[in-house]
Parts: structure tokens; C-alpha cells; sequence
């Protein structure tokens, strides 16, 4: 076989241009693959980074990109020392500051003391529109803050950290962040909290949901399977900590439980929050 060469002359523009060049390229990172992390290493062969997942309370800013930078150059130096790189990205979307951000992007303010109303529309940031127990004069939000019920809030709150999550996932792509995003999580999503989701990853520890899951959190508390495998400690600061009971690091964590209990629940004897073994 002979060599042949090519004899078409390659083109180059007179100026480069970048339009176009991260959809093109962000595209082909997620079709490929090529941060996602692959659960079949095993642990010696894994570097993880536990980010705190950064507040979605407005927008992103010049110092997140510094930041976050630092730890990518982490996860890109790992990777290209053959470590299987396990590099998520959350979303803190509780607290007060997404509460501040509903309340100044809508003009509404919690009142537990009123009903849930089903009918409630929050004014258009834009135009102020929108259904008000002050009374439909127009104002845009903030002027007139709109009382609403603890349950019409939330909601808000949801549709509002949705809405920001999206915009800080396309600045952080936009930044090229080699970030798995299949792997994205909330701090008030329900994903995962399930008896067989968390069964079949057999976790050392669980934190169960929010109170504000108090459903979800009776169903998995009823489950027999849970007290088979796990022994659930002292209501664990609201949440409901649960252990396996053949974990390496059972001992330091009821430890740091107990040492942190009475700080916590002064006056409460932590046995009496204990739930027993089956």
C-alpha cells in the first residue's frame, strides 16, 4: 500500500472564532462520557470531592467561577492520574436565603396562620400582575408584600429554585466545570429517598428526610428492612440518623452523636430517642 497524500489545502479564517465552540463541545463531553465516574472502581482507585453545593439565591458571581475553579483543577490533575474522578454538583437551595430570594422575586411574604390557597398566582416580576389579598392594584413585588400561606411559599420556593438551578447549570457548563451532572443533586429533593433505593446502595450511614417529608419519613421508619440492617439513632438532630451495624465506622459516629446530643436536646436523655434493635 502506498503512502497518498492529501493534496486539499486546508482553509483557516482570517480571525478564530469561539461562537459555537463550548454547545459544540459541551455536547460531546456528555456524549461521550468524559466526566462521568464509573461506580466499577474500587475505592483505592476513586478520588471524591465533596463540594458544598453553592446557594441558589439569585446568581452566580466572579468568585464562584474562582472557586469552583480551584477544585476542577483537582479533578482534572486526578484524572489524568488515572483515578476515577467522583466530582457531582448540588444545589443548597434551603434556608433563608432562598427565602429572601422568593420573597424580594415575588413580594410575598409566610404567614403560617393563613389557609392554602389553590387559586394563588404571584405577581409577574415584570409586571406586578397576579392574584393579591392586598387587592389587584398593580404593584410590581415588593412595594406590597403579599401574605401567603406556609404551603403556597414552598411551592414558590420550588418553582423558583428550579427556574435558578437551570441558570446555574448553564453558567457552570458554560465555565467548563468538569462536572458528571448526571449525578446532580438538591438539599430538598426527594431523589433517593426510598427503602430500596437506599437498600441497593448500602450506605454506612442515612440521614432521613425533612420533617417537611413526614409521609416519606413515617414510610421508610415502618419499613422492617431498615431496623434488619440499620440501627437509627437519637432522631439525629431532626433528621433521623440511621448506621449499619457491621460498619467500620459505627463506634466514631455514635460517639460524635453522643458527644453532640446534649448541646442539641439539652435536658432529653438521648436513650430515650434510641430507636431499638429488631
Amino acid at each position: 500500500m502506498s503512502d497518498v497524500l492529501d493534496t486539499h489545502p486546508i482553509t483557516l479564517p482570517e480571525k478564530p472564532a469561539l461562537e459555537g465552540l463550548e454547545e459544540k463541545w459541551n455536547a460531546r463531553w456528555e456524549a461521550q462520557g468524559t466526566y462521568r465516574f464509573d461506580r466499577s472502581h474500587t475505592r483505592e482507585q476513586v478520588y471524591s470531592i465533596d463540594t458544598p453545593p453553592p446557594t441558589v439565591s439569585g446568581s452566580l458571581h466572579v468568585g464562584h467561577a474562582f472557586s469552583y475553579t480551584h477544585t476542577d483543577l483537582m479533578a482534572r490533575f486526578h484524572r489524568m492520574r488515572g483515578k476515577a474522578v467522583f466530582y457531582p454538583m448540588g444545589w443548597d437551595d434551603n434556608g433563608l436565603p432562598t427565602e429572601r430570594r422568593v420573597q424580594n422575586y415575588y413580594g410575598v411574604r409566610c404567614d403560617p396562620s393563613l389557609p392554602y390557597d389553590a387559586s394563588f398566582a404571584p405577581p409577574d416580576p415584570s409586571t406586578g400582575s397576579g392574584s393579591s389579598r392586598a387587592g389587584s392594584r398593580g404593584d410590581k413585588p415588593g412595594k406590597h408584600p403579599i401574605s401567603v400561606s406556609r404551603p403556597n411559599f414552598i411551592e414558590l420556593c420550588t418553582r423558583l429554585t428550579v427556574e435558578d438551578e437551570k441558570a446555574f447549570e448553564h453558567v457552570w457548563k458554560v465555565l467548563g466545570l468538569s462536572v458528571d451532572w448526571s449525578m446532580t443533586y438538591t438539599t430538598i429533593g426527594r431523589r433517593g429517598f426510598s427503602m430500596d433505593y437506599l437498600l441497593s446502595r448500602k450506605p454506612d450511614l442515612i440521614w432521613l428526610p425533612h420533617d417537611d417529608y413526614t409521609g416519606l419519613r413515617a414510610k421508610i421508619l415502618s419499613d422492617g428492612r431498615l431496623f434488619e440492617q440499620y440501627d437509627v439513632l437519637a432522631g439525629a438532630f431532626t433528621y433521623g440518623l440511621a448506621i449499619r451495624r457491621d460498619s467500620v465506622h459505627r463506634g466514631a459516629v455514635e460517639t460524635g452523636v453522643r458527644d453532640a446530643w446534649t448541646a442539641v436536646y439539652p435536658g432529653r436523655e438521648m436513650k430515650d430517642y434510641v430507636v431499638p434493635s429488631r
